[in-house]
């Protein structure tokens, strides 16, 4: 007796939708990598771990005029555009902006890897 068509799962390439299938391990894996790095590069550029050089103006009371200071803070991409206008006049102000795209790939990696790894233990226990 033969099984209806688009269920019998002995046919090569024809699973089906018959009770008790299971999606492949590279189509699950591959699922968990796409919503991993999503929530990993929805939350990294949030993140105060960028490096932005900052101008502290001071005004001084008398003669001495105006004291300028140059330095570094960390900040996240939002405040980095904010304050986009004054970094214009910086020599290396793009080589400073993809640093700082570069170090959030990198930051939305380590972010999606915790959500991969703890989701694919939970699925492995099944």
């Amino acid at each position: 007796m033969r099984a209806a068509a688009g269920r019998d799962p002995t046919i090569p390439g024809n699973r089906g939708t018959a009770a008790g299938f299971r999606y492949p391990r590279i189509v699950k894996r591959r699922t968990l990598a796409i919503l991993a790095g999503c929530i990993g590069l929805a939350v990294a550029p949030l993140l105060p771990v960028y490096p932005q050089r900052v101008m502290t103006r001071a005004m001084v009371i008398g003669h001495d005029g105006d004291v300028v200071s140059y330095g570094y803070e960390f900040g996240s991409i939002p405040a980095y555009f904010e304050h986009l206008r004054y970094v214009r006049h910086e020599d290396y102000a793009l080589l400073l902006l993809g640093i700082d795209f570069t170090l959030a790939l990198a930051v939305a990696a380590a972010i999606g890897s915790v959500p991969y790894v703890a989701t694919r233990r939970v699925l492995a226990r099944r």
